[in-house]
């Protein structure tokens, strides 16, 4: 994503879609590729989503609707006792490092990956366009600058923090990280095997 925003047109693209609404963006942080989710039961095929409740909002919940899931929006703070209680099945949040402090792994022992949902998301930095046509340049660039340096400093602390997080999730608590089924997911696969 950053590579697309600072070299493939993306920056520009961007300010034209903002443009009519007097905001100026930047990429301002990512947290890298996040997990598919927490799951209390084995995820085999795609029979195994159908039915389930699944804490799982936005355009991932749309999709996996289509799959025959129920996908609940709750709020961070509200996944862990929904998880407990059985409100839910299945969750996702973000990934390793910020999953293992909500301590998910004591109700699900399933975590998939990876999270096609979240390839690489993204947060941004928003300014009121008149605000940002008042800077001089050397005070944009300023802006500009911590910016970039935001989305690499949170880039890398999530890679450097969410290998040890899921190693301790797997060593400590036992959980079994799984990617889904190939045959679920791989269009070709699909065609040739029932999921």
């Amino acid at each position: 994503m950053d590579a697309w925003v600072k070299y493939g047109n993306g920056q520009k693209l961007w300010d034209e879609l903002y443009a009519p609404f007097g905001i100026r963006a930047f990429h301002a942080g990512s947290t890298g590729t996040q997990m598919l989710g927490w799951f209390r039961k084995e995820i085999r095929s795609l029979d195994d989503l159908k039915g389930l409740k699944f804490r799982a909002p936005g355009n991932q919940g749309r999709v996996l609707q289509k799959l025959g899931v129920t996908p609940v929006t709750l709020p961070g703070g509200e996944i862990f006792p929904a998880l407990q209680s059985g409100a839910i099945d299945a969750a996702e949040w973000i990934g390793p490092y910020n999953d293992l402090a909500l301590g998910f792994y004591q109700v699900c022992k399933y975590y998939y990956s990876p999270g096609y949902h979240e390839a690489g998301p993204n947060l941004q930095l928003m300014i009121n366009e008149r605000a940002w046509g008042s800077l001089t340049p050397d005070l944009q660039a300023i802006v500009r600058t911590a910016a970039e340096a935001a989305t690499r400093d949170m880039l890398a602390e999530y890679n450097a923090r969410s290998g040890p997080a899921l190693r301790a999730l797997v060593k400590d608590h036992g959980v079994r990280v799984r990617p889904l089924p190939e045959k679920c997911w791989w269009p070709a696969a699909r065609s040739r095997t029932r999921c």
